[in-house]
């Protein structure tokens, strides 16, 4: 059984860590007050792809045991704890009688919308409490800051006092310029902040206004958000503000929910209350109405009152191969890699074993998927586990619903938002107000009439006129209305009126491209290798964007395109196959389509050599090919740029190969090494992932140059007989990320991998027999995270390994690391260090203060026998894990100095 945990503050935590470790210490002098309790978990994740990993610092947890002996020693009784839980998310600095009731109004709703909870004093203080220091505390605990600056902002030192403590904290601060702009807070003395700081000379604040100017000048240095780049547009700049915050912040276990969430909690409420009563759960409903929208939330939901030990959410299940199911399933609640299918029962019993899980499955549309999903339904419910599986098709639901032999279950209709709520989601998307605007109430009335309360036709039309306000746009809004006036019954004609008018309001044959290659090849991709690929391109001689940034923007801004929480592409099903029939509607005959991704039509153009240079995408995944594939079957697609060759084995002569391909899918492939007739001199990412048999990259040959001299992204994940990478693959020179995970006959890497100035992200996890680095690993300038977990072989890291000035995450897990070199501590720039698990480390480098930026630190399961003297040094140190340390007996007395330590596991 599990023992509680009690309730200590942070400060009465490390009191008690100080008497235990240094009885002598005097602990309290020197340890700072803390902000309120907080309640969530914290939760170590690495991001597996370029993009810094942002930690979310929410608790200290301590284990019972060592919080037992701790109080022992002080004669208090043993009590567990839960120190600083955070009540809300955004806290907003403005000046109150410049912009309260008007922007900032505005943006405190638009962020309660978005699911936030944001600080506005008027608004969150509890009657009964001290005003100021309640305004203390939140600033101290909120996750993200929000500095409005306004023309009379500098008269208030209140204002500039949090904006002190705003910069102090580290914490993502957002400044927001109405009518001044950040050379104003360079030079408060002139401009609009003058007055205000007269004012202060005069009362004497000369001291405070040091403080003051060195504030406001970092803050200019902070790139923001302007009125004037929004030409006076409130709007959209709420916009740009709301969605920004949204991707700064941390989302933890929780899925990415809709930016307005309108009409749902009834729902919310309806559902949890049925789980209460039945073991699953069927969420049905016809296309666009929000069946994942709701599951989301009710996820959510269950997530944040943390219910279940373990929680899964399939996505996109129609689409994605059982496989990848099973693997995401074992991953989530297992935290385990599965290999392959027939794995899958073993692990699946594990779960039955002793968890309490909620697994939610959406979009299945059949019977057989979710057999092969829940191979054991009724010993799942059982143990007080939840189902929830979505689909339009009630058959389907029926029969999962009707699986379960020991608990009940319930299917559950998603009606049509009402009249009220659906004019509230379309004013949102529209007008970004629950208003709109004078002038166009009739309008949108008419619009969202026209709708029958489907969310998604709300959300799309409103995101396509939301830049059509102006007196010449009021024929648009006219013909839209027009359009979508269809039979109320015509569901599926009106959705499709709504695609037609949004893509084909599209201002530029690039955006439609763009949005073409997302849905037919690119869902469930990461953005950077494909923004890569689109950049190339402005060399290219196909219609792509030359500034694919902004197209992506627009794409997103008319919610045709959505980015996840990882920055993975998605779409709604119903888009997405919307923008395939666009495809399918470029010619009857199937050759001179732009994208091909159905294996009848892929064969057939193979088969019947049907291949023209229209074809830009083509995917063989999923396809069981009846003749033997050869390279001059792609020989006439001279413009293909996406090529997936869904694992098989081509041979022949490759020289006839497109030169603008930029992206190809060769994983489990039979191939032994690249074809030496390959040359793609464009090929932007390569995928070789479970080539088995692979035994090199290309062959070697001093007369033949690098086949792919642009590669950015090269994946060689678990290519097991790999055993050496080629001498000359320094020649990549633009090479960003290099994947070798469980490269596991490896031994070493070539000295050129030196040379690859460009690579920011190296994965050597579960290389298991990589004993080495080369010595001039560290000239590697621009790499930013390193991953070297279970390289269990590896006892050292080169001495010049300090020299990697851009590194930012370090992850060496289960590795025979017994030392780090003393230039370990020059990595001034690292923010996250995983040394969990490394027995035979006994100690740190006796500099290691000079990891300035270090934010976290696991040392968990290590041989560490004590801590270097400098290690309270370590200024923006908030999270750190030293369990089962058990030879670490004392603490250094500097310790108690970690100010900005948040996160403590101990045990």
């Amino acid at each position: 059984m599990r023992e509680k945990k009690s309730k200590w503050s942070f400060r009465d935590l490390c009191q008690r860590c100080v008497k235990w470790f240094f009885p002598s210490a005097d602990s309290a002098a020197a340890l700072p007050s803390t902000s309120q309790e907080r309640d969530q978990p914290m939760h170590k994740a690495l991001h597996p792809i370029i993009d810094r990993p942002t930690i979310d610092v929410l608790s200290v947890s301590v284990d019972v045991e060592t919080a037992n002996a701790i109080t022992s020693s002080s004669g208090e009784g043993s009590h567990s704890f839960n120190v600083l839980s955070h009540t809300y998310d955004v806290f907003l600095n403005h000046r109150g009688p410049d912009v309260k009731r008007t922007f900032v109004a505005h943006l405190y709703e638009a962020l309660c919308k978005a699911g936030f909870h944001p600080f506005l004093d008027v608004k969150s203080l509890v009657k009964g409490r001290h005003a100021f220091k309640s305004i203390d505390e939140v600033l101290n605990s909120v996750r993200v800051h929000v500095a409005v600056f306004s023309k009379g902002y500098a008269e208030s030192k209140y204002c500039l006092n949090e904006l002190c403590d705003m910069v102090k904290s580290g914490k993502l601060i957002f400044p927001i310029f109405l009518d001044v702009e950040p050379e104003h807070l360079r030079r408060p003395h002139h401009g609009p902040f003058a007055t205000g700081f007269r004012k202060h000379m005069k009362r004497g604040r000369q001291d405070d206004i040091k403080r003051w100017e060195k504030a406001l000048f970092e803050v200019a240095n902070v790139t923001g958000f302007r009125l004037n780049e929004v030409n006076g547009d409130e709007a959209q700049l709420l916009r740009k503000v709301v969605r920004a915050i949204q991707s700064a912040l941390p989302v933890g276990l929780l899925q990415q929910v809709v930016q307005h969430r309108i009409g749902l909690q009834g729902s919310v409420i309806e559902v949890v209350n049925y789980l209460h009563q039945v073991g699953i759960l069927g969420i049905v409903g016809m296309g666009g109405i929000g069946k994942t929208t709701l599951a989301k939330e009710v996820y959510n939901e269950y997530a944040k009152q943390q219910t279940f030990e373990r929680q899964s959410f399939l996505h996109d299940v129609r689409i994605r191969s059982l496989l990848s199911l099973q693997q995401q399933l074992v991953h989530d609640l297992l935290g385990e890699d599965l290999k392959s299918m027939e794995e899958f029962h073993n692990f699946f019993n594990r779960i039955l074993r002793d968890q309490k899980v909620l697994i939610v499955i959406d979009g299945i549309d059949d019977i057989r998927g979710f057999d092969q999903l829940i191979p054991s339904l009724d010993k799942l419910l059982m143990q007080g586990s939840r189902v929830i599986a979505t689909s339009r098709d009630r058959n389907v639901l029926n029969y999962i619903t009707s699986q379960s032999s020991t608990e009940e279950s319930k299917l559950y209709e998603v009606q049509v938002l009402d009249c009220i709520h659906a004019q509230q989601l379309f004013n949102w998307h529209a007008f970004y107000s629950d208003k709109a605007s004078d002038g166009f109430q009739d309008l949108a009335k008419e619009i969202v009439d026209s709708c029958n309360g489907l969310p998604l036709a709300l959300e799309v039309i409103g995101a396509y006129l939301f830049d059509k306000k102006a007196p010449k746009h009021e024929v648009i809004w006219i013909e839209s209305a027009k359009s979508l006036r269809v039979d109320p019954g015509a569901i599926d004609h009106k959705l499709q009126n709504m695609f037609d008018i949004s893509y084909e309001g599209l201002s530029s044959p690039i955006d439609k491209l763009m949005f073409l290659d997302i849905a037919c090849s690119m869902i469930g991709q990461h953005e950077n290798p494909i923004m890569s690929i689109w950049e190339s391109c402005i060399i290219c001689t196909c219609p792509s964007s030359k500034s694919p940034h902004s197209s992506l923007m627009r794409l997103i801004d008319k919610s045709l395109v959505k980015l996840d929480e990882n920055k993975n592409f998605q779409m709604h099903d119903i888009l997405r196959d919307m923008g395939k029939g666009v495809v399918k509607r470029q010619s009857l005959q199937v050759g001179k389509r732009t994208h091909l991704w159905e294996p009848l039509e892929t064969n057939e153009v193979l088969e019947n050599d049907e291949g023209t240079t229209k074809i830009r995408s083509f995917s063989l995944a999923g396809s069981n090919l009846n003749t033997r594939l050869v390279a001059k079957k792609f020989a006439k697609m001279t413009k293909l740029h996406f090529l997936h060759l869904g694992g098989h084995y081509v041979e022949g002569d490759f020289s006839t190969w497109s030169k603008e391909l930029r992206w190809l899918d060769w994983s489990f492939s039979p191939i032994m090494r690249l074809p030496p007739t390959l040359n793609v001199p464009n090929l932007v990412v390569l995928n070789l992932t479970r080539c088995m048999k692979l035994t090199c990259l290309w062959a070697e040959d001093p007369h033949v140059q690098v086949p792919c001299k642009s590669l950015e992204w090269l994946t060689l994940r678990d290519c097991t007989a790999l055993v050496m990478l080629p001498r000359n693959i320094g020649g990549l020179s633009k090479l960003k990320l290099l994947d070798l995970h469980a490269c596991s006959t490896l031994t070493r890497l070539p000295d050129s991998i030196s040379q690859l100035q460009s690579l920011e992200v190296l994965y050597l996890s579960s290389c298991i027999n990589l004993a080495t680095l080369s010595d001039n690993f560290g000239n590697l300038s621009k790499l930013k995270q390193v991953f070297l977990d279970h390289c269990k072989s590896l006892k050292e890291l080169p001495y010049g390994f300090g020299k990697l000035q851009s590194l930012v995450t370090f992850s060496a897990q289960g590795t025979s690391l017994f030392q780090l070199p003393d230039s370990f501590s020059q990595l001034f720039n690292m923010e996250t260090l995983n040394l969990d698990d490394c027995m035979d480390l006994q100690s740190l480098p006796p500099s290691i203060s000079g990891l300035v930026k270090l934010r976290c630190l696991w040392m968990s399961n290590t041989g560490l026998e004590k801590l270097p003297e400098d290690f309270g040094q370590l200024q923006s140190l908030k999270e750190l894990h030293l369990n089962h340390c058990k030879h670490l007996k004392t603490l250094p007395n500097i310790f108690k100095k970690l100010e900005q330590l948040e996160y403590l596991e101990m045990s």
